[in-house]
This record gives structure tokens, C-alpha cells and sequence, in this order.
């Protein structure tokens, strides 16, 4: 009996002794995405940085850089190969990148929303009740892209988006947002 007593009294200060890990839901702020907007930004990999502009309207994007103009809708193609665009970048920019049937966890602090379909998942980390990261998958698991959100305007849009993969690290930072 006394073993018991014993176990049953270090089992309750072990317990309390141990870090009690808290994960803050998102809650996402009540913001309308403009059906068609044009992002001036840039777009900075090392010391370079080049002026774009994103224009959007309806479902298509027009990409506007120095060199030229690129439209496209769900994907990007050039040069013979095209890149499927897991997420519509409107969403993307103001950070309207959590679903209701995403499923979620906590890990290390971070509240983690799992989504995607067939083609991708995504995996979307909060920390404070603020999305810090979405890390785009391969249908079989293997990290793809990861997007960094930093600095939200007033507007509603991040004002920088950081961008990595493993051999690929660039910025977004979008300069203003207006609706066309």
C-alpha cells in the first residue's frame, strides 16, 4: 500500500512539474480579398531586388515585370515546362490559407492546421494566434515550398512573404494593394 501511496504521489509531481504547452487557435480576421487588385511589390533574391506587379482579375493573373508580361490562372508556364500553383495567390497574400476541414495539432508550441488534396498538402504553423509559416507537400510528404508571412498591414495583406525551398530563397514585399 504505502508503494502505491508513493507511486501515486511522484506520478503527481511529476505532472506538475512538466511544461504545459499551450497552442493559440487562429482566428482569422473578418477581411474581404478584392475580386480584382493590383500588387506592386518586389521581389528581392540577395542584394537584387526587381519591381513587379501583380494584377488580378476575375480568375486570371497577370504578372507584370520589366521584361515583360506573363498571365496565367492556375499555373505557371515557360520555357516548355509549367509549374502548378498550389494555392491562389490572392488568398496567399492576405493570408486566407486556413480551411475548415484542415485538421489540426499542436507541436512545439505551434498550432498546426493539415490540409491539401491530391495534388499537394499543406501544412499551416500559428504561433500566438498568428500564422508564422505554410509548408506546401508533395502528394507523398517531402517538403516542396515553405512561405514565411511577416508583417500584416492595416489593409489586411502581408507586406512580406519569405519564400525557401532547398535551393531557392527569395522575398515578396508588397509595396500596396488596390482594387481595380
Amino acid at each position: 500500500m504505502k508503494k502505491l501511496f508513493f507511486l501515486t504521489c511522484a506520478g503527481f509531481l511529476v505532472y506538475s512539474c512538466a511544461p504545459i504547452t499551450k497552442c493559440k487557435p487562429y482566428h482569422k480576421e473578418s477581411i474581404s480579398i478584392p475580386q480584382n487588385f493590383k500588387a506592386n511589390a518586389y521581389v528581392s533574391y540577395g542584394i537584387l531586388k526587381y519591381p513587379v506587379s501583380l494584377v488580378k482579375a476575375k480568375d486570371n493573373y497577370t504578372l507584370e515585370t520589366f521584361i515583360g508580361n506573363l498571365n496565367f490562372k492556375n499555373n505557371l508556364c515557360f520555357g516548355g515546362g509549367c509549374v502548378d500553383i498550389p494555392i491562389d495567390l490572392s488568398k496567399l497574400i492576405y493570408g486566407d490559407v486556413i480551411d475548415k476541414e484542415d485538421k489540426i495539432s499542436c507541436k512545439d508550441g505551434y498550432t498546426i492546421y493539415k490540409g491539401g488534396n491530391s495534388f499537394y498538402k499543406k501544412m499551416v504553423y500559428v504561433k500566438d494566434g498568428k500564422l508564422y509559416k505554410m509548408d506546401i507537400l508533395k502528394p507523398d510528404g517531402t517538403k516542396e515550398i515553405s512561405v514565411y508571412f511577416k508583417d500584416r498591414s492595416k489593409k489586411g495583406y502581408y507586406k512580406k512573404l519569405e519564400i525557401k525551398n532547398d535551393s531557392l530563397d527569395f522575398n515578396i514585399d508588397i509595396e500596396d494593394i488596390q482594387s481595380i
